[in-house]
């Protein structure tokens, strides 16, 4: 085990991680376990290891090129967002398999272009914050941000792929409330399918209505449009 690292642990180049069932967490000053930062062409594997960010992030992808991730069989929780794939990210793969992942929200994602498979997996978003909504699963379209990271409206959220097979996925509420799926600002040209999955949400609806936009994006549960 690795425990309360001051450190965020940076990768660089192509890794494959076997954690053997240990634990490597970070304290909230590092803000996440692993960085991934400004790189091409690299692929990242991590077997069996539980992550465990008391910062804002669990696994973060910034600035990268044909980054490929795969998490399998791991345990992966972060006070904010577990997986998050910021903006300026290309050609990303991230595939979650026979793992737990959870936090503020489940996945985040801020990138263009991304294919996410999530098999035989649990995801879990918490609200925690009075007053506001937040979502298990989270494309940003860049108009939310845009005075705090400039970012104008289309510049994030666009054509990106989601599956989800065989998983378990749940919306909790500590404070606040919290929905399944958030898809909000300027997110276009997304298709998003749910297969054989296990929904547990309280917000009566699969996503928000007033950000959603059904026009621009493409659901899926089963085989049927949302």
């Amino acid at each position: 085990d690795i425990l309360d690292s001051a450190k965020r642990f940076t990768i660089t180049k192509s890794v494959a991680i076997y954690g053997n069932g240990h634990t490597i967490s970070v304290k909230s000053g590092a803000t996440r376990v692993f960085n991934v930062d400004g790189v091409s062409n690299i692929n990242i594997q991590i077997y069996s290891l539980n992550m465990v960010s008391n910062g804002e992030r669990g696994i973060s992808l910034y600035n990268t090129t044909d980054v490929e991730l795969t998490i399998n069989e791991c345990q992966l929780s972060a006070t904010h967002y577990p997986i998050n794939l910021a903006s300026g990210n290309n050609g990303t793969i991230v595939t979650v398999n026979s793992s737990k992942v959870s936090g503020y929200c489940a996945l985040n994602i801020w990138s263009n272009g991304a294919t996410i498979n999530v098999n035989d997996s649990e995801l879990v978003g918490t609200s925690k914050t009075p007053n506001e909504k937040f979502g298990t699963i989270v494309l940003n379209g860049g108009a939310w941000d845009v005075n705090n990271i400039g970012l104008k409206p289309g510049d994030t959220g666009q054509n990106n792929t989601l599956n989800f097979k065989n998983s378990k996925i749940v919306a909790a509420v500590e404070a606040g409330s919290e929905i399944l799926l958030l898809v909000r600002d300027s997110s276009a040209g997304n298709n998003i399918t749910f297969e054989a999955c296990e929904l547990v949400h309280n917000e009566g609806s699969l996503y928000q209505p007033d950000q959603f936009n059904p026009a621009a994006n493409q659901v899926y549960i089963d085989g049927e449009r949302q």
